[in-house]
């Protein structure tokens, strides 16, 4: 939770892969690059009473600088994460956004959102809940597919495993 943003996402998504089971799920949770740059609206930096958000001078495209105060009160660069990046990357390993198929076929829809943003939930204005409006949730599920498919992508990681 809270964590993925720090982790090489391309050998992280690997890892899911194998971890996964058929129709597996994996939930997480991570602050959307989007909601960060809405509320630093244009400036270089903002702060709470506990947190600190600013533009990263290095790699501002791809990574902002966060400070909690029960973390030293430091400055530390994370990567910028999207929920686009996240399912693309994951897609590639045949795990998708969850939708529950048989409730969707009878309703039209699932019951389950499978993103949920923080920021419908944080109902209070006072500026120190604002960092908490950054995070969304998602759910994936890896997709059931027949046996002779997962195979060839077994051996294809086996060989690319070998190679590296």
């Amino acid at each position: 939770q809270f964590a993925i943003h720090y982790l090489d996402l391309d050998k992280f998504c690997k890892y899911i892969d194998l971890q996964l089971k058929p129709a597996g799920i994996f939930i997480c949770t991570f602050m959307e690059k989007q909601k960060i740059i809405k509320l630093l609206d244009g400036k270089e930096e903002i702060s709470g009473n506990f947190w600190g958000l600013r533009k990263n001078k290095n790699n501002p495209e791809e990574e902002i600088d966060v400070r909690f105060k029960t973390a030293g009160d430091i400055w530390m660069t994370e990567k910028y994460m999207t929920l686009d990046n996240l399912t693309e990357k994951l897609s590639k390993y045949n795990i998708i956004l969850y939708e529950n198929e048989q409730e969707k076929d009878a309703s039209g829809k699932s019951s389950i959102n499978n993103t949920i943003d923080f920021g419908d939930y944080v109902k209070n204005n006072d500026p120190e809940f604002e960092f908490n409006k950054l995070y969304t949730g998602v759910i994936f599920q890896k997709k059931i597919l027949n046996k002779k498919f997962k195979q060839q992508q077994v051996s294809q990681v086996i060989k690319t495993s070998k190679k590296n």
